[in-house]
């Protein structure tokens, strides 16, 4: 203990600055970032808007601390990031604080944003939350619908969605469950199969948002038609990424046979949800290969690691049935299979062997029926 104090006493220096105001010391604060002190875009976003507020000061801070509430300090930036670009436009090289800095510097400006910020910050929060109050508020029969797409962006995690469906949400709540649905599917194609460039549809997220809340309306046909056709997939392109996919997130894979298995079953009570608890992701070849796999390897050209990820190599089956399958050899599996209600699964009984040339098989058969279910407009 001694020698901590001694060190904290030779080392350790505390500085006093005496400041005539609120003001004041928030230049201080910023000048101290220039000087080489690291802060984090946040503190001096907020630092910014308190200095700028000057005599409206309490409700900056009011304002600030109910959107902390709202989206927790994690996501804050981002969520400043896709409201500048959904009601801004474009942020410029110098960065999103220069932006905001250089826009907003008069006391009524700062007020005015950072109310701006509070009011959305909510909605923003109900976009990655299918459980938020705001969904309670819509029609019953759209619950449902808007909850479940809410649930898959979750898992997709298209970030630039969110400028225009921020856009919609605000500005035209009766075409939203549309609009959501087009993008989802949209960005289902763009990004999370052909894992096509963001950039690219960044501008015309941001050209879309805006005309949004100039019209104050949305169409989700126009939309597509107008800003986001030309970068569409078409079938072909789709088809073919899909055909050779690789998925290693669980929740992505388990999200796309329930779409696909809820296609296939004409029976309600046969279908299958996005809840993770109601089924398991089952990989036909298992991820951990035991002796029972040992003597196929033959079947897998390039090796079995090059084949458990597929698509065409997954499934889903009742939790119950999961546990008693483990690594069995596929015999074994598709006795337990056969006792699944699941169509998806059901279609894997018709295979006397699991080769590398059956999971390539499943998968552009899975492929057809992805074109079918992700369309725009659907």
């Amino acid at each position: 203990a001694t020698a901590i104090i001694e060190s904290l006493n030779h080392r350790v220096y505390v500085i006093r600055i005496d400041v005539k105001d609120d003001y004041n010391a928030f230049l201080l604060f910023e000048t101290l970032n220039d000087r080489g002190m690291e802060l984090s875009e946040a503190d001096l976003l907020k630092n910014h808007l308190f200095a700028a507020s000057r005599k409206r000061l309490g409700e900056a801070q009011g304002n600030w601390d109910l959107m902390e509430h709202n989206l927790g300090s994690e996501r804050l930036i981002k969520f400043v990031r896709h409201h500048w670009l959904s009601t801004r436009g474009q942020i410029s090289e110098r960065g999103l604080y220069s932006d905001i800095k250089a826009s907003i510097a008069a006391p009524e400006d700062a007020a005015a944003y950072s109310e701006a910020l509070c009011e959305a910050s909510d909605t923003y929060a109900a976009l990655s939350s299918p459980r938020h109050h705001l969904w309670a508020t819509f029609p019953n029969n759209q619950q449902p619908a808007i909850r479940e797409l809410i649930e898959t962006i979750e898992i997709l995690r298209p970030e630039q969605l969110f400028i225009v469906l921020l856009a919609a949400l605000q500005t035209d709540r009766r075409s939203f469950l549309k609009v959501t649905r087009l993008l989802v599917n949209f960005t289902f194609r763009y990004n999370t199969i052909c894992n096509l460039s963001p950039s690219n549809i960044l501008q015309p997220f941001i050209a879309a948002a805006r005309e949004i809340r100039e019209t104050g309306r949305v169409d989700a046909k126009t939309l597509f038609q107008t800003y986001l056709s030309p970068l569409y997939p078409e079938d072909s392109q789709f088809h073919s990424a899909f055909s050779r996919k690789v998925i290693r997130s669980n929740a992505q894979a388990r999200y796309i046979l329930a779409k696909i298995n809820d296609h296939l079953s004409p029976n309600p009570s046969l279908r299958t949800q996005v809840d993770p608890f109601s089924t398991d992701l089952e990989h036909i070849l298992p991820k951990r290969h035991n002796a029972d796999w040992e003597g196929t390897r033959r079947d897998f050209p390039g090796g079995i690691d090059k084949f458990v990820y597929r698509l065409g190599n997954m499934t889903l089956i009742s939790a119950k049935l999961n546990r008693e399958l483990g690594n069995a050899d596929f015999e074994t599996k598709k006795k337990v299979f056969a006792r699944d209600c699941l169509d998806i699964t059901q279609k894997v009984i018709g295979s006397e062997r699991w080769t590398g040339e059956e999971i390539k098989n499943r998968q552009n058969w899975l492929a057809s029926l992805a074109c079918k279910i992700w369309r725009c407009p659907d």
